[in-house]
């Protein structure tokens, strides 16, 4: 039987949903992170509001962090190997750095970067002939429902 046990909007960009799925309890965050052109001060805020509001989640739940990053993790995995798996696109920029230190710091794994996709299928933003991925599926590693890869 699944129950939702909390709610918590922080704000327009970041809430949690805490809820009991059969013997485990999960927090699934739900964040729209600031876009390209924000001052960097706003976007480092909204990062460390992130990192202490997952600080906080029992050390046995479950975390998924999942949403709209705004950043550009790229397809090389390297020093990140136990972040994210082989399977993004493009090349990686500056917040997309520190969203993979973020999830380094809190031991989560980019999901749907260890899949195995046609790119069309990883590309979350289209404008014109841009084409991106912007959005992203963290889970904590220990979490029973991680792949274990």
């Amino acid at each position: 039987m699944e129950s939702v046990i909390e709610v918590i909007r922080w704000d327009d960009r970041m809430m949690k949903i805490k809820l009991v799925v059969g013997e485990k309890v999960l927090n699934i965050f739900s964040v729209y992170a600031l876009q390209q052109g924000r001052p960097d001060e706003e976007k480092e805020e909204f990062r460390e509001k992130m990192s202490d509001r997952i600080s906080e989640v029992s050390r046995g739940d479950i975390v998924i962090v999942a949403g709209d990053m705004n950043v550009y993790i790229g397809r090389d995995n390297g020093g990140y190997e136990e972040v994210m798996g082989g399977y993004g696109i493009g090349q990686r920029n500056e917040e997309g750095e520190q969203m993979l230190q973020l999830c380094q710091k809190h031991n989560l794994r980019i999901w749907n970067t260890w899949f195995m996709k046609r790119e069309e299928h990883l590309i979350t933003f289209k404008s014109g002939d841009a084409a991106t991925q912007i959005d992203y599926y963290n889970v904590k590693r220990r979490g029973c429902i991680c792949p274990k890869l």
